[in-house]
């Protein structure tokens, strides 16, 4: 009796070790779902604020009770569908090319969720934000040719917007990017079918037209007749483009002293080279040596050797004077360049040499040929030998 009590009282001591151990996995556990959850809370918060959605007013008062973010994963689109089946939605088309033709011909078209289902559209609902109150919607498009998805963002339309209004009241598209609609008219839609069509677009069109093939006052013409009807970001863009390939001078200043004060944030420093080469064409060398300094001191180290490689292009198959400002310039150029690509170097040195000021060109075509020494190109060698001058 006293043995099967001892064993009693073991059995019974494990057994309470093992519930012990069991109790702490399961709340070890719950923590773990609790931290699981909060993450893909957070998750959803991030994604709204880098989506920065457009909410729809109309959608807002549905009253239909929303589904917590806690059952986004498990979301029922039958039970979806009928409850935001009047929400009015449309696809956002971002580039004409990679969706199929006939996907693009609802591109931009405002349509309740009912008839987006009606032409075949299996739009879904994919996230819903209950503090947010906003509704993220998306569908999957296969690509035959790639054999592949993509998948086209859906947006909720904001009635508010008249542009929305009345692309839900005519049925035109909302399209207001006008470069868009260019491809968009390309691939068979009339531009009379978009919502912001005007005279203003046709001009602009043309503008276009003409600017595609180097036509560059006809171009400047019409994106003139387009801004005078209408002020849009996008021509007085063309506008600025247009005038650089004219060589205007006072719009690549303009231009520039923008990017000096608001920096990259207003233009890619790559772009800088397109408003040099103005000053460039014309001979205005002491304009192009001010900003190369105001740039330089702006940019940090590897932006710079990026410009400063940049740079010797503009002088490719032109004929530069020699003179203080020209000499500075090249001093720049060498100085923040890239010195282990022979290709800028020799550049760099046939402009000294066409200058006559051949130590300074020798010394650069030397270090061409050290930096050639371990690669394997003997006829470029040969040229650049050929170059130096006893």
């Amino acid at each position: 009796m006293l043995l099967y009590n001892v064993i009693i009282k073991k059995v019974m001591g494990i057994f309470g070790y093992i519930v012990v151990a069991f109790l702490v996995l399961v709340f070890i556990g719950a923590l773990a779902g609790q931290e699981e959850q909060k993450k893909k809370q957070n998750k959803y918060k991030q994604f709204n604020q880098n989506r920065v959605p457009k909410r729809s007013k109309q959608s807002d008062k549905l009253e239909a009770e929303p589904v917590s973010v806690e059952d986004s994963s498990k979301i029922n689109q039958k039970t979806a569908y009928k409850r935001y089946k009047s929400v009015p939605l449309y696809i956002e088309i971002l580039a004409c090319d990679i969706y199929p033709p006939e996907f693009i011909k609802f591109g931009d078209k405002i349509m309740n969720l009912e008839k987006m289902y009606k032409n075949g559209l299996k739009v879904k609902l994919e996230d819903e934000f209950v503090e947010d109150n906003y509704r993220s919607w998306g569908i999957d498009v296969f690509i035959e040719e790639t054999q592949s998805y993509c998948y086209p963002m859906v947006e909720e339309a904001d009635l508010n917007n008249p542009i929305h209004k009345e692309g839900l009241d005519t049925g035109k598209r909302i399209t207001e990017n006008p470069w868009l609609i260019i491809d968009l008219n390309k691939a068979g839609i009339p531009l009379t079918d978009f919502v912001i069509y005007g005279v203003d677009l046709e001009y602009f069109v043309e503008a276009v037209k003409h600017y595609n093939v180097k036509d560059w006052k006809m171009a400047q013409e019409n994106i003139d007749k387009a801004l005078a009807h209408k002020e849009n970001k996008y021509y007085r863009d063309l506008k600025i483009d247009i005038e650089l390939a004219l060589n205007n001078s006072l719009v690549a200043e303009e231009e520039y002293n923008k990017f000096l004060v608001e920096g990259s944030s207003y233009m890619h420093p790559v772009r800088l080279k397109d408003l040099l080469q103005v000053f460039v064409h014309n001979q205005q060398y002491d304009k192009t040596l001010e900003f190369v300094k105001k740039t330089n001191f702006k940019l940090v180290k590897e932006e710079k050797i990026e410009f400063n490689q940049n740079l010797i292009g503009l002088f490719k198959c032109i004929e530069v004077p020699q003179t203080e400002e020209t000499i500075e310039l090249f001093e720049i150029i060498y100085t923040y360049t890239n010195k282990l690509d022979f290709r800028v170097l020799e550049l760099i040195a046939d402009q000294y040499s066409a200058w006559g000021m051949n130590n300074k060109s020798n010394e650069l075509y030397q270090k061409c040929i050290t930096l050639l020494e371990c690669k394997n190109h003997p006829r470029i060698k040969s040229r650049i030998e050929k170059k130096i001058i006893e």
